[in-house]
C-alpha cells in the first residue's frame, strides 16, 4: 500500500465528456502515472496552471454506511470517512459562524465539531441522497466565477460496472446509503457546467476503483523518457481546469489505517490512507503548488 504522498498516483488535468458508459481510460496496475510530488508539480507548472488563492467552495461527501450490508452478504460499514471529514474540516479551519466560504457537506451520520475558535456545534449536513448531491453539484458548477476554486471530496464506496460483452470495466459509480447510484459519466456532465477557463475544480476520491473516475486526459510518464504522452480518452473539452486525485487504480482496492498524531492519540484514529497522507503533506508545507489548493 501507499504510505507516503510521493507514491500516490492519479493527478489528472483537463477535459471530459458526458457520454454514458464511455471515455474511461484503460488504466491498469502496470500503468505508470505522474507521481504527485512537489518536484513534479514544479516541473509541470506550465501545464498545471494552479491559480493563486484558496478554495471558495467545498463539496464533501463522506459516507460510512453504518448497519448496512452488501446484497451478497457482508458488512458495508466504513470507519474512516467520519474521521476523514474531521481531518478535512480541521485543515481548512471550518467555522460554525462567520464562515465566508461555502460548505456543502453530505453525510449519512451526524457529527459534532469544535472549530478553531473553540465553538462546538453540530455540523450542518445535507442528507446524502442522489437528488441532493446532483442538484447541489450542478448549481455550484453554474455559479463558479472566474478565478474561483472548488474542492470536491468523496470518501465512501465506488463500485465498478462491466459490460457483459466485455471483460474490461467500462464505468463506475458512487454507491449511496439508500442504494442510490451516481455514475462517473453523470459527474462529468455536471462538472462541464462550470463555464470559465480560470475556474479550478479539484476532485479527490478516496475510494476503491477510483483511478480515472472522471475519464480525464492523463499524462503517462516513464522514468527513462523525458517526453511524456498525453492520453485523451474523452472527446469533449470542459471550460474549467479539472485536477483529479485518486487513491487507487481503477482495478484496485483502497484501504484505511490507524494513525496517531504527535503522541496525542496513542491508540490512533482510522483514516483513509490517501486522505491522511495528503493532509499530513499539506500541513508540512513542502510544496507551493499544493499549498494553494486548499
Amino acid at each position: 500500500m501507499l504510505a507516503m504522498l510521493e507514491q500516490f498516483s492519479g493527478l489528472f488535468k483537463g477535459v471530459s465528456d458526458g457520454r454514458q458508459g464511455s471515455g474511461r481510460p484503460h488504466l491498469t496496475n502496470t500503468t505508470r502515472y505522474a507521481p504527485l510530488t512537489g518536484r513534479w508539480l514544479r516541473s509541470h507548472s506550465r501545464t498545471l496552471s494552479l491559480r493563486i488563492g484558496h478554495a471558495t467552495t467545498f463539496i464533501l461527501i463522506c459516507l460510512q454506511y453504518e448497519g448496512l450490508e452488501w446484497p451478497g452478504g457482508g458488512n458495508m460499514s466504513l470507519v474512516g470517512p467520519k474521521n476523514d471529514l474531521l481531518l478535512f474540516l480541521n485543515h481548512v479551519r471550518y467555522r460554525h459562524r462567520n464562515e465566508h466560504r461555502e460548505f456543502l457537506i453530505f453525510t449519512d451520520f451526524d457529527m459534532d465539531f469544535e472549530d478553531d475558535t473553540g465553538l462546538t456545534g453540530r455540523i450542518r449536513r445535507i442528507p446524502a441522497t442522489r437528488d441532493n448531491i446532483a442538484s447541489r453539484i450542478q448549481d455550484t458548477m453554474r455559479d463558479l466565477e472566474r478565478g474561483e476554486k472548488c474542492v470536491l471530496y468523496y470518501s465512501g464506496h465506488i463500485e465498478p460496472e462491466r459490460d457483459p460483452q466485455q471483460t474490461d470495466q467500462t464505468s463506475a459509480y458512487l454507491l449511496l446509503p439508500d442504494n442510490g447510484q451516481i455514475h462517473d459519466h453523470e459527474i462529468r456532465v455536471w462538472l462541464r457546467l462550470s463555464r470559465f477557463r480560470t475556474a479550478t475544480i479539484i476532485a479527490i476520491f478516496d475510494a476503491c476503483y477510483s483511478g480515472g473516475f472522471l475519464a480525464l486526459p492523463y499524462t503517462h510518464e516513464k522514468e527513462d523518457a523525458r517526453i511524456t504522452k498525453i492520453e485523451a480518452p474523452s472527446a469533449l473539452p470542459m471550460a474549467s481546469q479539472i485536477i483529479e486525485i485518486s487513491s487507487t487504480t481503477k482495478d484496485q482496492l483502497s484501504f484505511s489505517e490507524r494513525y496517531g498524531e504527535s503522541g496525542k492519540d496513542v491508540a490512533g484514529t482510522v483514516h483513509g490512507i490517501l486522505t491522511w497522507n495528503l493532509f499530513q503533506y499539506l500541513k508540512g508545507g513542502k510544496t507551493w503548488a499544493l499549498e494553494v489548493v486548499m
